[in-house]
This record gives C-alpha cells, structure tokens and sequence, in this order.
C-alpha cells in the first residue's frame, strides 16, 4: 500500500530538484492529468447549458428536483397593440405592387447621432 501511495503521489506532483528532462515529464504528465479534468468539467457545464435533459439527469443524481431548482412562470399577457412601423408599411406595399419577387433589398440611411 505505501508503494502506490508514493507511485500516487509521484504522478501527481512535479519533482522541481530533478534533472531537466524528469521536470519536463512531469510538467507534461502530471498538467495533462489536471488539464483532463479541466475538459471534463468544461464538457459537463456546457452540455448542461445545452440541453434539458442533461441538465436534468445531473440535477437529479446531484439529488435536486429540477422542477424546485427551475421554478417556471407564465408569460404576461400583452394587452396593447402596437402601430405598424413605417418600413413595415412599406414593406406590405411592395409585397403587394410586386407578388413575384422573391427577395427585396432595403438600405436604410445611417443616422448619425451628435
């Protein structure tokens, strides 16, 4: 048992008094492994960002009830109506005067603000 727990602990550390090339080893060896765990943890986050049910499964192994942790609301409900905007209106007219075009290009001057 104390032989791996001192192989254990030569993989794990840099052995900074050694000869250049075993610094070199170490330094490679020993920050992929922390490097590996780096991705891991990037990998898990990200997924859980991503998708729904991941983020799920691992609230639910971590024992949290997604449902508590991500409580949902209702939208408002929108009452007023708003004006259609002058492109937009230009836009219908167009649509209308020409059926046939498949695209419509509009450039809008740059406003400058002082």
């Amino acid at each position: 048992m104390a032989e791996n727990k001192a192989a254990l602990k030569q993989r794990f550390t840099v052995k900074w008094n050694a000869r250049w090339r075993r610094v070199n080893y170490d330094l490679h060896n020993v920050g992929d492994f922390y490097l590996h765990v780096l991705i891991f943890l990037l990998a898990v986050t990200g997924l859980v960002w991503t998708f729904i049910w991941w983020t799920n499964g691992i609230y639910r192994l971590l024992g949290n009830d997604p449902a508590t942790v991500f409580p949902s609301y209702d939208l408002p409900v929108v009452t007023t109506t708003l004006a259609p905007a002058p492109v937009d209106k230009v836009l219908a007219d167009l649509r209308t005067k020409r059926p046939t075009w498949l695209m419509i290009n509009l450039s809008l001057p740059v406003v400058e603000v002082d």
